[in-house]
């Protein structure tokens, strides 16, 4: 008979009791969402179809709520009793490989079809979701692991799997934006390899926010590939949102946690990916961490010193304020892997020596960019004088969680876990070291609030990115330590079952898709507008405020580019009022100086804080659209596709 261990027991049960909540709210969700009514007279609404399938899942889910409570009542029976049930299919190996793999998919593979958006109902979707991860760890083929731990490990990998098939969705040969700024964005990537397929009448300088860890590394197709598509560009755009915070998880969790078994170590994997997915975080950074990851080693210092300066260099490649972050890991990770009461000087030592190394490798960085890539202003000029937007800590239009919430809904589990851990390895943990994690902790917590309230952020935390992947190097640096988790008390596995859920939650429980009109005639309308583009270049300039990507993936040809006046550049003057800025570009706009300007619709509505971004909107029309407008009327509009061409209004 198998007895689990007083913790096992209590994370046990507090699945069981988790377990029957989800089934419980999940059904309330879809019964009340009144799913397949109106089809039928079958119990006053349904159709045959739909009401038996409705009782079915009824009786079904008291089966369940019976199993769950006896879960909670009696973990050790139950237990033994799915034990009795993984003997009698012990020697169907591959079926039960199938079966898993199967049970991982189902799931998937449901809400991605078009069924998925007539169950967007959050408590159902994560129900649906461990109901088959349950399934998934009983057929999963490892008899010397617990059921709910490869029933935990096969809930991650489901959810990972969901996320990263979203993600691929959003993929499209549509040949417009699809959000806002997303195809200007597509154009920036290519400046750096493949500028070539651009006119530029004037002296080229790189845009001031446009740096090469971060945009070349996005532009890499174009240095690979002599023509890429603007598919492939977004499929790149996806294995960048993606593919490093698994890399970042394996670093981290595999070849550094020999004391995990390799269940517990791919669940750390798929664990990092969802709970930086909650940011999300740009790639850089997060290769930056994994630079750092790969190639810090406790007994070679140099070449601990020469990673940290490189993983720094290139985090100051991408963006100024990242460039100190690596360098803080490297220091945290010294430090707790000294002992602590050796001297002082012993114990600082190592990560003193990793803080210079850092901080020459991001000094480097700065020199590299002011002489390499010279630009027209400080990439900080603008960011100085933007105000900044304290409400948006809390609920507001912008963000109706809240950034404050928001954090404490994705990392609040995760501090208190560390807070146990540390009090737990508490003769490892002196003064020094708790005191360098609360200094690296509070600056970047306090650097990523600021830059969340400052206008232009706010709708989610992944300004606050430096927090979140410092919390994922402090939970693997404290899982080093070669800790018997059987040994962990029982509320301490039921905080694990919550630090390892709530990314799930958070990720999971809504649909999403892309948002294509459907009844609009794309390729009509790039033939229209290369049209006009091709006329109006015949006779002057035409500013392209929007949609560059026509120019970059061949749309419209042998029309020479104007690089000032760029969306995103200009909002971000516009969000710092720069007055020097917009009197150049009043002037340009007063002398009709463009014969033709492409441009994102353009209305003069002021919204104010009650609609999302609406100062941000307010900047805008107030800098960009009165100025334009004034000047310059419309000529043609798509406006299925979100899409402007002006001209010079006669004098």
């Amino acid at each position: 008979m198998t007895v689990f261990k007083d913790g096992r027991l209590v994370w046990s049960r507090v699945f069981w009791l988790l377990f029957g909540a989800l089934i419980g709210i999940g059904s309330k969700d879809l019964y009340l969402r009144g799913l397949g009514t109106g089809n039928g007279e079958f119990l006053g609404a349904f159709s045959v179809k739909w009401g038996l399938g409705l009782i079915a899942y009824g009786l079904l889910v008291l089966v369940i709520l019976t199993g769950v409570i006896y879960g909670i009542l009696q973990p050790n029976k139950l237990f033994n009793f799915i034990r009795t049930l993984e003997r009698g299919i012990v020697h169907y190996r591959f079926l039960r490989w199938v079966l898993a793999i199967v049970s991982v998919l189902v799931p998937v593979v449901f809400f991605l079809s078009p069924w998925g958006w007539r169950f967007d109902l959050p408590h159902f979707r994560v129900m649906l979701l461990v109901c088959f991860s349950f399934l998934a760890g009983f057929f999963l083929p490892k008899e010397r692991i617990h059921w709910l731990e490869k029933a935990t490990l096969m809930l991650l990998l489901s959810s990972t799997i969901l996320v990263i098939a979203q993600q691929f969705l959003q993929v499209s040969d549509y040949p417009f934006a699809t959000s806002w700024s997303e195809a200007n964005r597509l154009w920036d990537y290519s400046l750096y390899f493949g500028r070539d397929r651009y006119i530029f009448e004037e002296p080229f300088s790189y845009p001031t926010y446009l740096t090469p860890g971060r945009h070349g590394l996005w532009g890499l197709p174009f240095l690979f590939l002599s023509n890429p598509s603007i598919v492939v560009m977004r499929i790149w755009d996806v294995v960048l949102w993606t593919l490093p915070y698994l890399l970042l998880g394996i670093a981290l969790f595999i070849p550094q946690q020999p004391s995990l078994n390799p269940t517990w170590r791919w669940t750390m994997v798929f664990w990092t990916f969802l709970f930086l997915s909650q940011g999300p975080i740009y790639a850089p950074l997060v290769l930056s961490g994994l630079i750092l990851a790969l190639g810090y080693h406790r007994q070679r210092l140099w070449q601990s010193l020469i990673i940290t300066a490189l993983a720094c260099f290139y985090a100051g490649i991408s963006r100024w304020t990242w460039m100190v972050a690596p360098a803080a890991w490297a220091v945290l990770w010294a430090l707790v892997d000294e002992e602590p009461r050796q001297g002082f000087w012993r114990q600082i030592r190592r990560p003193l020596y990793l803080g210079l190394a850092g901080g020459l490798g991001a000094l480097l960085s700065q020199i590299v960019m002011n002489l390499a890539f010279p630009r027209p202003g400080a990439i900080y000029s603008t960011s100085l004088s933007q105000p900044l937007l304290w409400y948006r800590l809390w609920s507001s239009a912008t963000n109706p969680t809240g950034v404050v919430r928001g954090l404490i809904y994705a990392v609040g589990p995760v501090l208190i876990w560390l807070i146990w851990i540390i009090l737990r390895q508490r003769v490892r943990w002196d003064g020094l070291k708790i005191l360098a994690v609360l200094g690296v902790l509070i600056s970047f917590l306090a650097m990523g609030l600021v830059a969340s309230v400052k206008i232009g952020g706010g709708s989610n935390i992944h300004n606050l990115d430096m927090f979140l992947v410092s919390l994922v190097f402090l939970v693997a640096i404290t899982m080093m330590s070669k800790e018997d988790f059987s040994s962990f008390p029982g509320y301490a596995w039921a905080l694990l079952a919550f630090v390892l859920f709530l990314p799930v939650w958070n990720l999971t429980r809504f649909h999403s898709e892309l948002e294509i009109p459907t009844d609009s005639n794309p390729q009509g309308a790039v033939a229209e507008i290369r049209q006009a583009v091709q006329d109006a270049a015949q006779d002057g300039e035409v500013l392209f405020i929007d949609q560059r990507q026509l120019l970059t993936f061949g749309e419209i040809t042998d029309v020479p580019l104007v690089i000032e006046y760029e969306l995103k550049d200009m909002m971000n003057q516009a969000m710092g009022h720069n007055k020097a800025y917009f009197e150049i570009f009043r002037e340009d706009i007063e002398n009709h100086r463009f014969r033709l300007i492409v441009s994102d619709p353009l209305y003069v509505v002021f919204q104010g804080p009650k609609i999302a971004f609406g100062e941000e909107n307010d900047a805008w029309v107030e800098e960009v659209t009165i100025p334009i407008l004034g000047h310059y009327e419309t000529v043609m509009r798509f406006d299925k596709d979100n899409i402007w061409l002006l001209a010079p209004k006669e004098r």
